[in-house]
């Protein structure tokens, strides 16, 4: 990678195009990897590329900003006590709290720098920062490239003039550019590179632009530096954060930024109850800032999932989408062998009053038309409700419909049809780990017998099979490239087929050939009745 690259890497990777940025983020972790972070931020509105400053609106512009923030950040469960305002110096401010369930899906901007964390066991973490959380490449001492000397030379020449081309706008944007990060840690830091250690489970890293720009200024003066990165030796970039020279001259270390903590078995926080209580609010927030929800984990896009729906409670709403009566005097004379009825068939839709995984058909309790006439069929086969079934792409919606009998001589409506659904709410969770799978037909993972039945690049797709009854038992599905970059993976739907189930995924097209899967499922399910009731439906 050439010099100047190298450069405008490093400033993509903070986010330090828009401008001058001030970052004060709080991390705190728990040994699973889930956590939050209080975020303070200090930075210029967006510029208005058309013009238009006359009518400047500063409020809105500090929203903007925030909107920004809570809709473009990747790996957020929910935000809470979000706030954004115009500093003194013009600048806006935002700050708030971001809960993440994994911190190596969490992502700020797709150029930022990120945090990743590793856990080899036994209480043991690791924690890294860099460009998508890089890990430190193994030093090797390569000889330069065989040039000769004037090409040696001329290649250099260039790599400075590329240097210079580029140096206006990264002292530009990162001149007075501060970027703190601290981690509160669940355990005892043993080592650390890069970071300073505050406490016993407490570090931060820092990175300021104007000790940048002095730093690649020295570098740059030196002609052994800019013969090695001609030659292309294995030394890492800078976007990594892995060059020891500017390691060295910044925090005094050759190594790349990394903590190692041990006894990390505690959480320092309950994160169900904090993100639980956080998502509460998030509806008025997203409204305020006319946002959409956050992204969730691995950047899906998904909304924060619903509480479950509660016992005893009904249908919110129901609509009528389609009644059809069959009268005595239409039926034919000559009846067969299942001579047919006459029926007044209702199909309905009904919204759910919360999270279900699974609904089946229940059962007609009460019809009467308006006269008081009874509508209830005689068999008992024909009292159940038929067909339910989970609609919407939320599934927060319910489909079904009901064969009462005739409506009643002299009758005009249905009074009254009522009766209950069977539904089912999932609680706790516990996570199976596939392993790594190749993306192509009849390849396996390691349990629950784990199968590729289609992989289909145009469309961003992967079928697999599982060794699971009831595909309603699955909450969720993570995905992620073999060095534990998280992939955009979303059920797009689940069946059941010849006894096991097919978990139809969305992945990106351009998805490696082999990727790593995570199920995480029910740990325990319930059998409730969902009562429902149509009234005053006029027929004729």
């Amino acid at each position: 990678m050439t010099k100047r690259a190298m450069v405008v890497s490093l400033a993509l990777s903070l986010g330090l195009l828009a401008g001058c940025i001030q970052v004060r983020d709080e991390y705190t972790l728990n040994p699973d990897g889930s956590g939050k972070v209080k975020v303070d931020r200090l930075e210029p509105a967006a510029m208005n590329m058309m013009g238009g400053s006359k009518d400047l609106n500063p409020e809105a512009e500090a929203l903007k900003v925030a909107k920004k923030l809570v809709e473009k950040t990747k790996g957020v469960e929910a935000w809470k006590d979000v706030t954004w305002k115009i500093a003194e110096d013009g600048r806006v401010r935002v700050t708030g709290t971001a809960y993440f369930k994994d911190i190596n899906a969490l992502a700020f901007s797709s150029k930022e720098g990120r945090t990743s964390l590793e856990k080899p066991g036994d209480g043991r973490m690791v924690l890294r920062f860099g460009k998508q959380g890089a890990k430190p490449k193994t030093a090797t001492k390569t000889e330069p490239a065989k040039l000769s000397d004037e090409e040696l030379k001329r290649k250099v020449l260039v790599e400075k003039v590329k240097w210079q081309q580029g140096r206006g706008m990264m002292v530009a944007t990162m001149s007075g550019m501060l970027m703190e990060s601290t981690y509160n840690l669940p355990g005892k830091v043993e080592k650390t590179s890069c970071f300073k250690k505050l406490g016993a489970g407490k570090v931060r890293f820092t990175i300021k632009g104007d000790d940048f720009i002095k730093t690649l200024d020295r570098l740059t003066a030196d002609e052994k530096f800019w013969k090695a990165q001609a030659a292309g030796s294995n030394r890492g970039s800078l976007k990594d954060f892995q060059v020891p020279e500017a390691l060295k001259m910044l925090y005094g270390s050759t190594e790349p930024p990394c903590v190692e903590v041990s006894g990390a078995v505690k959480p320092l926080f309950n994160y169900a109850e904090e993100v639980a209580a956080a998502r509460k609010g998030m509806p008025d927030l997203v409204k305020k800032l006319g946002a959409k929800p956050p992204s969730g984990t691995g950047g899906t896009g998904s909304d924060p999932e619903p509480e479950p729906a509660k016992a005893g409670d009904g249908l919110v709403k129901v609509w009528i989408t389609s009644i059809n009566q069959t009268l005595a005097a239409d039926l034919p004379k000559d009846k067969g062998l299942w001579p047919p009825k006459a029926t007044c068939e209702i199909q309905v839709i009904g919204q759910l009053p919360g999270k279900v995984i699974k609904i089946e058909d229940g059962k007609l309790e009460k019809a009467v038309a308006d006269n008081d006439g009874s509508m209830m069929p005689a068999k008992s086969f024909y009292q159940k409700t038929q067909g339910a079934y989970l609609q919407g792409t939320k599934k927060d919606f319910v489909k079904f419909s009901l064969r009462l009998g005739p409506l009643p001589e002299g009758a005009k409506a249905i009074k009254e049809a009522s009766g209950h659904l069977v539904y089912y709410v999932g609680s706790g969770s516990k996570k199976t780990d596939l392993g790594e799978i190749k993306l192509e037909k009849d390849a396996s993972g390691k349990v629950l017998g784990a199968k590729v039945t289609r992989r289909s690049k145009n469309f961003g797709s992967v079928t697999l099979e599982l060794a699971i009854k009831d595909p309603s038992m699955i909450k969720g599905v993570t995905c992620k490239t073999t060095d534990d970059k998280e992939l955009q993976c979303k059920v797009s739907n689940a069946y059941t087929w010849s006894g096991k189930t097919r978990l139809s995924l969305s992945i990106p097209r351009d998805a490696p050939e082999t990727a790593k899967f995570e199920l995480e499922l029910y740990e325990k399910t319930e059998k409730r009745n969902m009562p429902f009731k149509l009234e005053n439906v006029k027929v004729r």
